[in-house]
């Protein structure tokens, strides 16, 4: 900065503080109605039978200009609808459900969902045993594999308790 500059600021700063300007003397920002005056207008020309935004809001707004107008053509009037034209009828309440996971719709698509992951489960766990040292599987601890392995045993049993719960289903009993 410039030792001039330096001067003028220390001078604005003393007389700031000694009084001989009051911060309400200032002079304030300008409008933003004038701000806005001054700027260019960027809005698109209209489009053909679209209505036209004010330029300013009613005295009492409180903000100086809306700018959340839409140009869009004037609807129609034969395709106005009337009141009565737009009643909508409520659903009937249907009777209460039972949780998703006893329907048969969830339990036929859980099926392959369970027999897949366990099988994944226990072939990750095997591949400690199975591909030798050297693998980085060689070095899994112990209880990672015995965790997989009772993983995957739990998934098998829920798909065939699953299996059998969508036979006795299907055959019309209740689940």
């Amino acid at each position: 900065m410039a030792e001039s500059n330096r001067d003028e600021l220390a001078d604005a700063l003393a007389r700031l503080a000694g009084g001989e300007i009051a911060p309400s003397e200032q002079l304030p920002p300008a409008p933003l109605k004038q701000v806005r005056a001054a700027a260019p207008s960027l809005r698109p020309p209209p489009m053909p039978g679209a209505t036209e935004a004010p330029e300013t809001m009613d005295s009492d707004a409180t903000t100086p200009e809306d700018d959340d107008w839409v140009m869009a053509p004037v609807p129609q009037e034969d395709l106005a609808a009337s009141p009565a034209t737009l009643t909508v009828e409520m659903p009937k309440r249907r009777a209460a459900r039972g949780a998703l996971y006893q329907t048969l719709g969830f339990r036929q698509t859980i099926i392959p969902v369970l027999l897949t992951c366990g099988m994944l489960t226990l072939v990750f766990a095997a591949l400690k045993f199975v591909l030798g040292p050297e693998s980085i599987f060689a070095d899994l601890p112990g209880w990672v594999t015995g965790s997989l392995i009772g993983a995957g045993v739990l998934l098998l049993t829920l798909a065939g308790v699953n299996m059998i719960a969508v036979k006795h289903q299907l055959r019309g009993g209740r689940p």
